[in-house]
Parts: structure tokens; C-alpha cells; sequence
């Protein structure tokens, strides 16, 4: 299956890749749920809707889309958005892969791989009540840098 995929990264556990057609009944299982979606866009779209977004040629310059795989299996995904030497992040996981470290691993690789690319700076904007959220931003050490409009906003320095 990694094999139709390209793949951006690898951690001791995860896989981040491309979305390929086999994905999109388990993205649509966890973000079509607006329970657990509650602090997330993205959600709640059509199988096509998903299909047009997703399986396109990914851009880090207009926000993309990735898969997390764990044993070829999605768990979750993670939003890129590349401006000079700052990039924008966000992540969401399954609720059946939860309280397992993957999403720490992810944001961690993904910080990894934004150094190499000689990214310098990483945000993430954070619902005030996504407090599983938070404790993992400060856990992989984001730093809290204020709050606008109901989200808080998190940075990492990868120099």
C-alpha cells in the first residue's frame, strides 16, 4: 500500500504520507463525526468534496492535507501550510488511536522534517477548550504565545 503513496516522512511508528482512494472511508469516519470534530474545520463534507481535496497534488504553500498511517492503517492526519521560513500546523487523530502518543510523535516528526526544509518557526492555533490539545503542544515544547478571537497560539523554534 506505501507503495501508491508518496511518502513525506517516517517515525518509529508512523508513516506520513499522501491520501490515495483507500483512505477516504477512514478520514470521513472521524471527521464526519461533529462529536469529536467539534474543535476542528474540515468536517463533515461529502465523499467527492473529500475526494477533490485530498487526493490532489499537495501544496505546502496553500495548506495540504496528510495521511498518518500506523501498520498501513490511517489514524489520522496532519494540515501543512509553508509561508518563507514559518509553518502553520494542525493534526487530528481517530478517537480510537487516542491517549497512545501518536499525535505527539507526528507533530514531533513533522517538526523534524520542517527542519530539514529549513523551516524556522512552527505555529499551531488551538481552540481555548481543546485542552487534550494544549497538553500535547506544551508536552513536544510549543510555547504559548497569546490568544486571538478564542484560539490560543502555540510556536516552536527549530533553531
Amino acid at each position: 500500500m506505501l507503495e501508491d503513496r508518496k511518502i513525506y516522512f517516517k517515525t518509529e511508528r508512523l508513516c506520513v504520507s499522501s491520501f490515495v482512494t483507500d483512505d477516504i472511508e477512514g478520514f470521513m469516519e472521524y471527521r464526519n463525526d461533529s462529536e469529536w470534530m467539534k474543535y476542528q474545520g474540515f468536517k463533515c463534507l461529502s465523499r467527492e468534496e473529500y475526494c477533490k481535496e485530498l487526493l490532489k497534488e499537495q501544496d505546502f504553500g496553500l495548506g495540504a492535507q496528510l495521511a498518518i498511517l500506523c501498520d498501513d492503517a490511517l489514524i489520522g492526519d496532519l494540515y501543512l501550510k509553508l509561508e518563507k521560513n514559518t509553518a502553520e500546523i494542525g493534526y487530528t487523530l481517530n478517537k480510537r488511536y487516542t491517549g497512545k502518543g501518536y499525535c505527539a510523535e507526528a507533530v514531533l516528526g513533522l517538526c523534524n522534517f520542517l527542519k530539514n526544509q529549513k523551516v524556522r518557526l512552527v505555529n499551531a492555533e488551538v481552540d481555548e477548550a481543546n485542552t487534550t490539545s494544549i497538553r500535547v503542544l506544551a508536552r513536544i515544547g510549543f510555547s504559548f504565545k497569546g490568544n486571538t478571537d478564542g484560539y490560543l497560539l502555540y510556536e516552536k523554534d527549530l533553531l
